[in-house]
C-alpha cells in the first residue's frame, strides 16, 4: 500500500513528492 501511494505520488508530482509521501507514511506507521 505504501509503495502504491508512493507510485501515485510519483505520476501527479516530482521525485520530491515521493519522498514527501513517504515521510508522512512513514510518521503515520510509527504513531
Amino acid at each position: 500500500v505504501i509503495n502504491e501511494a508512493i507510485d501515485l505520488a510519483k505520476k501527479f508530482g516530482s521525485n520530491d513528492s515521493g519522498r514527501f509521501v513517504n515521510g508522512i507514511l512513514d510518521q503515520l506507521a510509527k504513531s
